[in-house]
C-alpha cells in the first residue's frame, strides 16, 4: 500500500473532536494548522500521523489546544477515513506485551530452596559488645 503524504489545505476546517482530514489520491488533506503541527514534528505521512496520535495523544492535544478526549474522538473519525487504505493491524495495533522487570531464571535451573538460618549461639556475658565484664 502506498504511503499517504500529509498535505495542508486551507479549505479544510477542523473542530475539536474532528481533524477534518480527507484522502485525495495519494495525499491526506488536513487543515493548515494541523499540517503545520504535523510537519514541525517531522510527521510527513498519514502513517506517521496515526502512530504519533496513538502514542502521544496528550502532546498532540497540547499542540492543538484541544483536550485529550477531543483527540481520541478525532482519532476515531480519522481511522474511519483511513480504513481500507492502511493495514488494519496498523490502525488497530495489538496492545504492548506486559513488561517484566528484573532477571528471569533461565529454563532448566531449579529455584533454590532457602536455607533455614540457625540462630547463632553466643555466650551471653551481659556486656553490650559481647566482651568480658569488668
Amino acid at each position: 500500500m502506498p504511503m499517504l503524504e500529509i498535505a495542508p489545505d486551507s479549505r479544510i476546517r477542523a473542530s475539536a473532536g474532528d481533524f477534518g482530514a480527507k484522502v485525495q489520491g495519494d495525499r491526506l488533506l488536513v487543515p493548515r494548522r494541523l499540517g503545520t503541527v504535523l510537519i514541525s514534528n517531522h510527521l510527513d505521512t498519514a502513517e506517521d500521523f496515526v502512530s504519533y496520535m496513538q502514542s502521544f495523544p496528550t502532546a498532540l492535544a497540547a499542540q492543538l489546544g484541544w483536550t485529550v478526549e477531543d483527540v481520541v474522538r478525532a482519532r476515531t473519525r480519522l481511522l474511519e477515513v483511513l480504513r481500507g487504505l492502511l493495514p488494519d493491524e496498523f490502525l488497530d495495533p495489538e496492545p504492548p506485551p506486559p513488561r517484566g522487570y528484573g532477571a528471569l531464571r533461565p529454563p532448566g535451573i531449579p529455584v533454590p530452596v532457602p536455607l533455614r538460618a540457625q540462630p547463632a549461639r553466643m555466650k551471653h556475658t551481659g556486656h553490650p559488645k559481647g566482651g568480658k565484664k569488668t
